[in-house]
């Protein structure tokens, strides 16, 4: 699946510079693709928060506070946290009290963190190693393409 999601993502956005025109393709084409995915999307940083981008799902929350939840432990990792439990995650933010499981690939472009991506479950264990290491693949085939110094310009924080 990975392999294919690799050609194909990189078809969607390698014309286009603009981060959200980019991002809202992504997430679309990656939510249609997977299986046994509840929401899936971009918080981006702004300011000392992370707020809601391009998604695919039920409404979720709008902003994340800082050092709150699995997002933000993505971004202080600056790696891909995968969490089996959420219920079990110190400080989870539950935007959906259904969902069980969560992996997050942060959005990194010349040592410098945009945001992250952002993918739940409502099963539990649903997320791989293998998932982490495409997903990063394929968020780095996505920030590669956009322009993101845009981005962080607008949002006003990265790190």
């Amino acid at each position: 699946m990975y392999k294919q999601l690799l050609v194909e993502i990189e078809s969607l956005v390698i014309d286009e510079k603009n981060f959200v025109v980019n991002a809202c393709n992504f997430a679309a084409h990656l939510y249609s693709q997977m299986q046994d995915i509840s929401w899936l999307g971009f918080y981006l940083l702004s300011h000392d928060s992370l707020l809601i981008g391009p998604y695919q799902g039920k409404p979720a929350c709008i902003r994340l506070q800082k050092n709150k939840g699995v997002c933000w432990a993505s971004i202080n990792k600056r790696d891909v946290v995968k969490v089996d439990n959420v219920h079990e995650f110190p400080s989870h933010i539950v935007c959906d009290a259904l969902a069980n499981s969560e992996i997050v690939v942060p959005l990194i472009k010349n040592g410098v963190i945009y945001g992250v991506l952002d993918l739940d479950s409502y099963s539990l264990d649903r997320f791989t190693d293998e998932d982490g290491i495409n997903l990063k693949l394929l968020v780095d085939i996505l920030v590669n393409a956009s322009d993101m110094q845009a981005i962080g310009k607008f949002y006003g924080k990265t790190y």
